[in-house]
């Protein structure tokens, strides 16, 4: 969250998607000085995926943008995740 607040631009909408264990540490003076609005939500609804859809079809939104410019193989990115699973957390 801080992460967004830092890096949106000025007069930016953030929407934050998420539920919070515990008490959030967010720069309430960045957010203010930038004059960003800040919406929240615990979960997207089915009209928000119908929406998103119509957008993406309609042109309005570029979905490139979200791409990586980089190339995965699907071997090489399932390799560390299995590495991964297999940490154990301590106790």
């Amino acid at each position: 969250m801080g992460q967004a607040i830092k890096n949106a631009r000025k007069g930016s909408t953030i929407i934050l998607v998420a539920v919070y264990a515990g008490m959030a540490n967010v720069d309430l003076a960045v957010l203010n000085d930038h004059e960003l609005d800040l919406n929240t939500t615990m979960m997207y609804r089915h009209e928000d995926y119908l929406q998103a859809i119509e957008l993406v079809e309609k042109g309005k939104i570029n979905l490139s943008l979200l791409q990586s410019k980089k190339n995965f193989h699907l071997e090489t990115t399932l390799m560390p995740m299995s590495i991964l699973s297999q940490i154990k957390k301590p106790q």
